[in-house]
């Protein structure tokens, strides 16, 4: 969906600046000498229908919004509890929902913050986070699919770092009774 995004702004911008080069072959003057003396009809026309085309693409690219993510406020969540640890609309978070942080916005009305976090998500809080992993014995680090707080078991929790703006996130495995935040991304 982000290369759609990212080609309609391209084709948006592109637009946007022919309608601007238009917009000078016509302005009034040039309008007024166009009906008066030759001109280039077709030109006009073709004009008037490109400005139609970028309105159609700007009215469409108007509500395009990044999703919002979060790490919850409350670190009481158990890796039983996980699951119903995030607000309506959203849902407990993958780790590859929410891998490329710039391409998201966090909420900061429902999101914990570090003092100085801004409008950012906090870094070096870790919170409850889906992997993507099966149910494969041995090691399934997501608390037999978050229905389990058991010592004996594991889940797996991240956190953004700044030490490497490569590879932001580093995880690492808690055990399922042990309380923590969870990473919540919008529906």
């Amino acid at each position: 969906m982000e290369k759609t995004v990212f080609k309609t702004l391209a084709v948006a911008g592109a637009l946007l600046a022919f309608s601007a080069v238009a917009t000078l072959f016509t302005a009034p003057g040039i309008v007024a000498q166009s009906q008066t003396s030759v001109g280039n009809p077709a030109l006009l026309t073709e004009v008037e229908q490109l400005r139609a085309q970028l309105a159609a693409i700007e009215s469409s690219v108007a509500g395009l919004k990044p999703r919002r993510f979060y790490l919850t406020q409350e670190d009481t969540f158990d890796g039983a509890t996980v699951l119903g640890a995030c607000a309506t609309g959203f849902h407990m978070a993958s780790i590859f929902e929410v891998s490329e942080p710039s391409t998201l916005r966090y909420d900061t009305e429902l999101g914990y913050r570090n003092v100085d976090s801004g409008s950012g998500p906090p870094i070096h809080r870790g919170g409850w986070i889906r992997t993507g992993r099966d149910t494969t014995p041995g090691f399934p680090a997501h608390c037999t699919v978050w229905t389990n707080n058991s010592p004996a078991n594991v889940g797996t929790s991240a956190m953004l770092r700044f030490e490497s703006r490569l590879v932001p996130w580093e995880s690492k495995l808690e055990f399922c009774n042990q309380a923590g935040r969870v990473w919540c991304v919008q529906d």
